[in-house]
């Protein structure tokens, strides 16, 4: 079956064709890929997840971030909204949450704290963990030099026995 509809805008035409049961879509711009067409396969919403999934999250992936997923996935394949669900699925992604630049996040305004006329009145903890016995005797004598006592107490349940 050859192309149909095919729809120009300004400089760009775009068309469609199915082929052995697959939707691709022709697109061609004087200014993008040298004036040549550019064929993308056009992805189902179920399986536009799972496609994000494997640009973005596999090995060969890399949690690149919106731009470069976005530029892998449109190299072979294209839907409706592709941008917004990418950048939807790396800005929701745990591990790119984690470790994003801290550069990048913006820091609260630091507020003055009233002095504390009445010893134990504020007590502030620091929750960390899991940690080995090797980093929980490093914390304390390190911490006990520098800041006065500092007490390192394991859940109830943890894994390591401290």
């Amino acid at each position: 079956m050859g192309p149909r509809d095919i729809k120009v805008k300004g400089e760009q035409e775009v068309s469609f064709e199915e082929k052995d049961g697959v939707l691709h879509r022709s697109y061609k711009h004087p200014r993008v890929n040298g004036g040549k067409p550019m064929r993308h396969v056009m992805v189902p919403t179920p399986s536009r997840r799972q496609l994000m999934e494997l640009a973005h999250e596999s090995t060969m992936g890399g949690h690149m971030g919106v731009k470069k997923t976005t530029d892998k996935i449109q190299k072979a394949f294209y839907w409706s909204g592709i941008q917004d669900d990418v950048s939807r699925h790396c800005k929701s992604c745990d591990i790119c949450q984690k470790t994003v630049n801290k550069g990048s996040v913006s820091k609260v305004p630091l507020q003055k704290m009233p002095p504390i006329d009445m010893p134990f009145k504020r007590v502030a903890i620091d929750l960390i963990g899991p940690i080995s016995i090797h980093l929980v005797k490093q914390v304390t004598n390190t911490s006990s030099h520098t800041r006065g006592l500092c007490y390192v107490l394991p859940r109830s349940g943890s894994s390591e026995e401290y």
